[in-house]
């Protein structure tokens, strides 16, 4: 990233080598005229005739023995007005104490009338060269020095160039007072590459003590303060290393020593690293010592390397040792690292390190955008201000970190060649990026402030939802590479929004908790589990659940539900047990444990269950549950239980089939579902429930048939009928029985008789059995036993008719029989 170290206004501009100029030409004129002239008016005219020439003049002037200056010129022509033309000009200054080498030279010089010192005024005209003890050289085809006003300036081009820079200039105005220089147009300053140095070599004795003395000897007190305070303090630091490192080694303790081998510094024979070039451009330039201040004007761009900063305007501060501290850039400004990132806004400030002059810190206000740049994905970055971190790494000067505040968008763009691929985005108050040390992916991210995560297919097709997660705070964690994100976390209070990309496939799922952890898939870039922690709820159109957590599999699409007794519901049903599955993608329920399921009406089961009110809830119990939510069917397994007010049906496990208004029960049933009207009294009947066991039953809707299979035994009141299959009928409205048909080893059992057949027909209307079969037989306490082909008795009196009685070969028999009282 940009390192700038721009001299002070007052070495690149010489101010004091001007001044001196000054007063070597104004003493050696002096000495050479003593004539009275008017005051000229402006610039030296040399006007009127040549009245003195002089050839080859050489003018060293003295002071207490000491050479101040040296002035030595080809020809010194005089004018009737007071001015003189000088050509070859060479001057030389030493300063008043020696300690300088100042030095001018031209093609040609004009000299206004010396007699008055505050007006005096002198034009260098071609080929002007100033080379100053700093090392400093400028060049231009024109220089303009005014005493009254004490200002250097020239419209020409001007170059300038010491061991720390080089540039150029059109045009250059010198307030010598002010301590202000002006570089007036097309302004280009290249600042040399520097080189990592390992320290000063021991063995380089070769500078004189008083050359090392005269290196900071034009500094001012301040900055002499505050150079020596900055030296005491990297002695103080290293000094404290050392002891630190003398503290945490023992003798003989062979891994510190590996340690210290592996901090040294630089061998000898390594080279330090090559630094590049900064180039600065800009329309103008200002230069104020007084202030420790420099500005470019107009289309200011700063370049090293493949990084770049721009703006229309930068203002660049110093500390007294004329080390830059910071950089104002206003007015569409832009910093640039090339194949890493860029951020762009009104206005940027940046902070430079003090010790290494490196960039440390920019900040981007008034609206600001960054991008990354250089192999896809892409990233981009919007907010009201943006604060970039910047360290100095293996690959240069990288950024670190980024914060975006105030409503700030974070945007990953989908990896390429991923058909399933996703666009990510991170909106909040402020999000804050950390990179990898190449400065360019990602590696953590943090949104506060009502964060919202939007993970987005790119591909609008069925199953491809848009997932939006949001939360007061968010953190991201990234693979190393693809700016991909790898974990997410939200704490706070989360909401989850799941929106099909393809009209109509769901409705909006919404689910909410108060933290949320998710993986992301490398590949893809989609959410590949979420885990959601604390009173978690779930809602889709009038589907809902709550659980203490849940975890989706994105890939599966399966949403666990555990902790404190998982609920779900809808405007049919709820479903309670321990644990709960939903399988979006077949659309089925799964729950285990102490399920319990209430369905809020039997019109909300679509009819299928046998129950007789219709309005009243139906509750079904059992250690496991299935439901295939699309078709209607729902299968309770494992000590199944159904029941509405006192009816009931108990099995192994219970099935029902919504759309085909049925239920099914298999294995142990027992059931009390139906009722039966018998005579009580002569004129009135009572309603009996009745009861059933059996291996199998079955329930029709339709048909309004219970058929019950294996070992069936069925009671109602004092009568019992057992069979290997009874079909109870139902009359249409209620669930009082019509007629019941049983088959197969048929027993109806009375109080004081007992029937058997293979096959018994009950009408409930009268009260009629009717047993037929080839051994159909009527065994009576009383009466004895009566034997036909087909008996039929009624339950409200004793009388039996007989069919085919066996023995007789009469074809009917009637018999009275008198019943127990």
């Amino acid at each position: 990233m940009i390192r700038v170290k721009l001299v002070s206004a007052g070495r690149i501009a010489a101010l004091a080598l001007f001044i001196t100029i000054a007063v070597a030409l104004t003493v050696y004129l002096v000495m050479r005229s003593k004539r009275e002239v008017t005051e000229p008016d402006g610039r030296p005219k040399l006007q009127g005739k040549v009245v003195a020439v002089f050839s080859n003049t050489r003018y060293a002037h003295q002071v207490e023995g000491r050479v101040r200056f040296l002035l030595t010129s080809g020809t010194d022509k005089t004018y009737e007005d007071g001015t003189h033309e000088l050509e070859q000009v060479h001057l030389e200054s030493y300063g008043n104490d020696g300690t300088r080498h100042d030095l001018v030279t031209s093609d040609r010089a004009k000299v206004s009338d010396p007699s008055d010192l505050q007006k005096l005024d002198v034009e260098f005209v071609s080929n002007v060269v100033v080379i100053t003890s700093e090392g400093l050289t400028v060049k231009s085809a024109y220089l303009h020095y005014d005493q009254a006003k004490n200002i250097v300036d020239t419209k020409e081009a001007v170059e300038f160039e010491n061991k720390s820079l080089f540039g150029r200039s059109i045009g250059m105005l010198i307030e010598a007072s002010d301590e202000r220089i002006h570089l007036e147009k097309d302004v280009d300053v290249t600042l040399r590459a520097e080189q990592l140095s390992a320290g000063p070599s021991r063995k380089d004795n070769s500078a004189p003590g008083a050359a090392r003395a005269g290196k900071h000897r034009n500094e001012t007190p301040e900055q002499r303060a505050a150079r020596k305070a900055h030296k005491r303090a990297r002695k103080l630091e290293r000094k404290t290393a050392r002891q630190g490192l003398a503290k945490a080694a023992s003798p003989g303790d062979t891994e510190t020593k590996a340690a210290k081998t592996t901090t040294s510094p630089r061998s000898k024979d390594s080279k330090p690293a090559a630094k590049e070039p900064t180039h600065i451009r800009s329309e103008s330039a200002l230069l104020e010592r007084k202030e420790h201040r420099t500005t470019f004007e107009g289309k200011a761009v700063v370049t090293r390397g493949r990084d770049e900063m721009r703006s229309q305007r930068m203002i660049a501060y110093f500390d007294i040792n004329n080390r830059i501290e910071r950089i104002e850039a206003r007015g569409e400004s832009n910093l640039k690292q090339l194949d890493k990132a860029e951020i762009a806004s009104p206005n940027m400030d940046f902070f430079f390190d003090p010790d290494s002059h490196q960039l440390a810190r920019a900040v981007a206000t008034g609206g600001a955008h960054s991008r990354s740049l250089g192999p896809p994905p892409s990233r981009e970055a919007t907010a009201d201000s943006v604060e970039a971190g910047f360290v100095n790494g293996d690959q240069g000067n990288v950024v670190e970190t980024i914060k975006a505040l105030g409503n700030a968008v974070v945007q990953i763009h989908a990896p390429l060649n991923q058909p399933k691929g996703t666009e990510r985005e991170i909106k909040a108050g402020t999000v804050t990026l950390q990179f990898h040390p190449d400065g360019r992916n990602v590696k953590a991210a943090e949104a506060i402030d009502k964060a919202v995560l939007t993970v987005t297919p790119i591909r609008a097709e069925r199953g491809a939802d848009k997932k939006t997660i949001r939360a007061p705070k968010m953190n991201a964690e990234f693979f190393e590479d693809g700016n991909r994100i790898k974990h997410y976390s939200a704490v706070g209070g989360v909401t989850v929004e799941i929106e099909a990309l393809v009209a109509d496939s769901h409705p909006l799922r919404v689910t909410t908790s108060k933290t949320a952890a998710a993986e992301f898939l490398a590949d893809s870039q989609d959410i590949d589990r979420v885990t959601q922690e604390g009173d978690f709820k779930y809602n889709e159109a009038d589907r809902n659940a709550v659980a203490e957590r849940a975890i989706y599999d994105g890939q599966k699409e399966i949403l666990n539900l555990r902790g404190r007794r998982p609920m779900v519901w809808d405007a049919k049903s709820r479903t309670q047990a321990d644990e709960i599955d939903y399988d979006r993608g077949k659309d089925e329920t799964h729950a285990r444990g102490d399920v319990r399921t209430t369905y809020y009406s039997r019109e909300s089961t679509n009819d299928s269950t046998p129950f007789k009110n219709t309005k009243s809830p139906v509750f079904i119990t059992a250690a496991r549950a299935d439901a295939r939510n699309a078709d209607g069917v729902a299968v309770y397994t494992d000590n199944a239980r159904g029941w509405q007010d006192d009816n009931f049906v108990k099995a192994d496990r219970i099935e029902l089939y919504k759309e085909d208004k049925r239920m099914v029960a298999i294995g142990n049933v027992d059931s009390a579902l139906y009722q039966a009207k018998r005579e009580s009294s002569p004129g009135g009947r009572e309603a009996v429930p009745g009861f059933a066991q059996s291996d199998r039953m079955f329930y029709s809707d339709e048909s309004r048939l219970v058929h019950y299979e294996g070992g069936v035994k069925a009671r109602q009141g004092d009568d019992h009928i057992e069979g290997s299959v009874v079909d109870v009928y139902l009359m249409e409205d209620t669930n009082e029985v019509d007629h019941i048909n049983a088959e197969g080893s048929v027993v109806l059992t009375q109080p004081g008789r007992r029937g058997v057949g293979d096959r018994l027909v009950y009408t409930a209307s009268d009260g009629r059995a009717v047993l037929t079969g080839k051994t159909a037989r009527v065994d009576d306490v009383e009466k004895g036993s009566t034997m036909g082909s087909q008996l039929t008795f009624y339950s409200r009196d004793d009388r039996v008719f007989v069919e085919n009685q066996q023995g007789t070969g009469r074809v009917r028999s009637s018999h009275r029989l008198i019943k127990n009282k």
